[in-house]
């Protein structure tokens, strides 16, 4: 059996052309920091071990999975370019594909997280609607690998209940 975890980046600062003229460059706000370093210990507890952490390349992302890495005993994260806003489903399968791991935690953003989600377990991107806030997570597992229409949902835990779990 094959787990991927999805996680989507914390709160990060509002669009800012003056401040942040790369919106890759945007990072978590203080508040998001703090939520993810909270709920980060009950995300590892749940999780369970984990073989690879993938995340985007855009700071918050990267910032978000480094706080799993630190308090939630997950892996040293690795970039992975499709998990960058406006990758397809598919190109985010097949680079899935290329690790070898039982166990895959990737952090993201939306919409991208809730259309893999939904080709995930119905094949289709649009074929499934669902809310993942900032900081949530999403649990599923397939029977050999991760493809589209082969997983079966385990858990979506929004941040606050993430936060009330005991690490």
């Amino acid at each position: 059996m094959i787990r991927l975890c999805l996680v989507r980046h914390g709160i990060a600062g509002g669009r800012d052309a003056v401040r942040h003229p790369d919106d890759g460059r945007r990072p978590l706000t203080r508040e998001g920091m703090r939520q993810l370093r909270r709920s980060a210990p009950g995300l590892g507890a749940l999780a369970g071990e984990i073989d690879c952490l993938l995340t985007s390349p855009l700071l918050r992302a990267v910032q978000t999975a480094t706080i799993l890495h630190e308090l939630a005993g997950m892996p040293k994260p690795r970039q992975e370019p499709a998990l960058s806003p406006g990758s397809s489903s598919d190109q985010v399968l097949a680079a899935l594909a290329t690790y070898d791991a039982e166990s895959i935690v990737i952090v993201g953003h939306e919409p991208g997280l809730r259309q893999l989600l939904a080709a995930c377990l119905t094949g289709k991107d649009d074929g499934l609607q669902v809310r993942i806030r900032k900081g949530a997570a999403a649990c599923l597992s397939f029977d050999t690998a991760i493809r589209a229409g082969r997983g079966q949902f385990e858990w979506l835990l929004q941040p606050k209940t993430l936060r009330s779990l005991d690490g």
